[in-house]
């Protein structure tokens, strides 16, 4: 080895030094001090406001009782509150399916054929493309990164669950059980569970954490909503997104209350 050459190995050594000394190490779960619900729902609220549009394209997997499993790609764009555009493409780029929730509209077009329908959100079914049949909420839960609590609780109980290394909270409205995990470090949800009388209706779990544009938002998740007979399950692995990149109600194809042309047949991005 030259001069040259062991004086960069001499630098990359001692670069690789400093980035080892200057890293964060993290206390034990065990020996942080036990929040409030309120003083993690806050923390994990602000988060989730800085969140006002993302953009991702990459892959999603389903799978379920009655569905095999299929993978197709991606492309989601979201806008907050009720602005959702999913578009979905199979083998060589074919077309599957576009959806857009855009206020209180839907429009859906699908298959080869670009079979278009359209009307108000309280009455949109997702028909059984691959299989699967969810309401609005339902999808807009499994396509976005966050996990949000729409509402302050009441009765939340707090402990550790030093299995997950997260804090545990619970509660029940009287009809439904609800168990979310809470990042000890970072302000978001990383599970949710929802019960009904010990049966799951909704589980998700979230993973490779990232902060972009301000926002600690996942890059990949994983949405499993029922169990046993008619169940499915729903993996996202985005290899791009963007958070908050300025996305307004015209990047969607229409927008609430207007009704689309008919002669126009929309093309995903």
């Amino acid at each position: 080895m030259t001069a040259h050459g062991r004086a960069l190995a001499v630098l990359a050594v001692a670069a690789l030094g400093g980035l080892a000394g200057c890293a964060r190490v993290r206390p034990n779960l065990e020996d942080l001090p036990l929040p409030t619900s309120d003083e993690i729902l806050l923390k994990v609220e602000n988060n989730y406001q800085e969140l006002k549009d993302f953009a991702a394209s990459g892959v999603a997997v389903f799978s379920g009782d009655t569905l095999p499993r299929t993978a197709a790609g991606l492309r989601v764009q979201y806008l907050r509150p009720d602005y959702l555009q999913l578009s979905l493409r199979g083998p060589v780029g074919y077309h599957l399916g576009t959806l857009i929730l855009a206020g209180d509209r839907y429009m859906l077009d699908f298959g080869q054929s670009r079979v278009r329908t359209e009307g108000w959100v309280e009455d949109f079914e997702f028909p059984r493309i691959m299989g699967l049949e969810l309401g609005a909420d339902e999808l807009l839960d499994m396509f976005l990164p966050l996990i949000h609590v729409p509402y302050r609780p009441d009765s939340v109980t707090v402990e550790r669950d030093l299995e997950a290394q997260a804090y545990l909270l619970s509660w029940s409205d009287g009809r439904l059980d609800y168990r979310l995990w809470a990042d000890p470090y970072e302000p978001l949800f990383t599970r949710s569970l929802i019960l009904s009388r010990g049966d799951t209706l909704a589980y998700k779990t979230v993973s490779e954490v990232k902060r972009r544009s301000g926002v600690y938002a996942p890059q990949a998740w994983e949405v499993r909503l029922g169990q046993g007979e008619g169940s499915y399950h729903l993996k996202l692995e985005f290899r791009e997104m963007k958070v908050n990149a300025g996305l307004k109600t015209d990047d969607f194809m229409f927008t609430a209350g207007a009704r689309p042309d008919p002669t126009e047949v929309p093309v995903a991005p």
